[in-house]
């Protein structure tokens, strides 16, 4: 049964190292201070390549780290980008 949500709700990864929250419209906004892993493995799909070449050339990252909010358009999409790998975003 799908859950019809109103306002956003607060989350964050498993370690808490990712803060942001879940919009109502399924998007997540993460927020500035989040932790970015400067590795990538070589299994990455294309467009969660994308988006952290986006992060990184549009000077959203510095010291590992976001320094302002970004909204990804998923939560795989958000933990697969700030993580370099592949991840569940509900699950992490």
């Amino acid at each position: 049964m799908k859950r019809v949500i109103n306002e956003a709700i607060p989350i964050q990864s498993k370690d808490g190292r990712v803060i942001g929250v879940y919009l109502p419209d399924g998007k997540v906004k993460v927020f500035k201070g989040s932790f970015f892993r400067n590795v990538e493995v070589n299994s990455l799909r294309q467009n969660v390549r994308n988006e952290r070449l986006f992060l990184l050339n549009n000077d959203y990252i510095s010291n590992y780290q976001l320094n302002k909010d970004y909204t990804f358009d998923n939560p795989s999409i958000a933990i697969s980008a700030l993580m370099g790998h592949m991840e569940t975003g509900n699950q992490a």
